[in-house]
């Protein structure tokens, strides 16, 4: 069996010619007879690089701080991160503070970009043609979420007392409109989807890219996948930026997340209208 990584890099290397990711030189395989063969080791070319992008972020948030402690006045803020995406360029303090780094953000979008255009490229593989949302994979995908959900809501009621009086009654005034919970799935189930479902690299986060000092380099493609991962375009860059949000988020402020505050944060964009996060589970 293949693992991801040669399956991958093999067809970026030789059919797509990406020039983004590391090349795929060689490898080992154990063979037996009447059997698929066993990747058991993998050769790349190296990519000299100064360390992943998740480190570079780090150091450009604190040079970005320290030049901002010095400074009387303050960017505008007050957007939460949706609302900013709206937002085609930042104020010009803000600009002026963070210039470098917006140039690196928008060209690792590019590199993103040009890396799924790459796995969508093929129409004569079928392990990476593009492949339509046929009502077969809604009605699977929708009962997948509705698993999930059922899942989610056992959890929930087993809470008990390790949660405070306020949690469990709002986690109750939740978990008691299955019904509610339920309708995106079925908008998802009975919507038509127009767009294709395509390879994407299964595990795309900052620290699967390397910074090589002008340019990026993207690594380890489906790399804790053990199948071959097909997405609607858009849930991609959707991770980014989950990437640069929940990472800061979770490793620097050192925040724990809990059922009763993802439900009620759930809560609470559904009653400001919000659809949530609605890409394939």
């Amino acid at each position: 069996m293949s693992i991801p990584d040669l399956e991958v890099g093999r067809f970026l290397t030789e059919r797509a010619h990406f020039e983004h990711s590391p090349g795929t030189e060689g490898w080992i395989e154990y063979r037996v007879p009447n059997k698929a063969p066993r990747t058991l080791a993998l050769l790349q070319s190296f990519a000299v690089n100064e360390g992943d992008t998740w480190e570079y972020t780090l150091g450009e948030l604190r040079r970005y701080l320290e030049i901002a402690a010095t400074r009387q006045e303050s960017p505008h803020a007050g957007k939460n991160p949706i609302e900013m995406l709206e937002i085609s360029e930042p104020d010009a303090l803000a600009a002026e503070l963070m210039a470098p780094y917006l140039e690196s953000a928008r060209l690792l979008g590019r590199r993103v970009a040009e890396l799924h255009i790459a796995l969508s490229s093929s129409t004569v593989d079928p392990d990476f043609a593009a492949e339509p949302f046929t009502t077969l994979y809604r009605r699977s995908t929708y009962q997948s979420m509705r698993n999930q959900l059922s899942q989610v809501t056992r959890l929930a009621n087993g809470v008990g007392a390790s949660i405070s009086k306020e949690d469990r009654e709002e986690l109750r005034s939740i978990t008691t409109r299955h019904a509610d919970l339920i309708k995106p799935f079925e908008r998802f189930l009975n919507t038509r989807i127009s767009v294709s479902r395509i390879r994407t690299h299964g595990d795309l986060h900052l620290g699967q890219v390397l910074h090589t000092g002008k340019d990026f380099m993207i690594i380890d493609s489906a790399s804790v996948v053990t199948s071959a991962p097909r997405y609607a375009t858009w849930p991609a860059c959707c991770a980014r930026i989950t990437t640069l949000h929940s990472q800061r988020s979770l490793k620097n402020l050192g925040a724990r997340l809990s059922a009763a505050s993802i439900l009620r944060g759930w809560n609470r964009g559904r009653r400001s209208g919000g659809n949530g996060h609605r890409g394939p589970s």
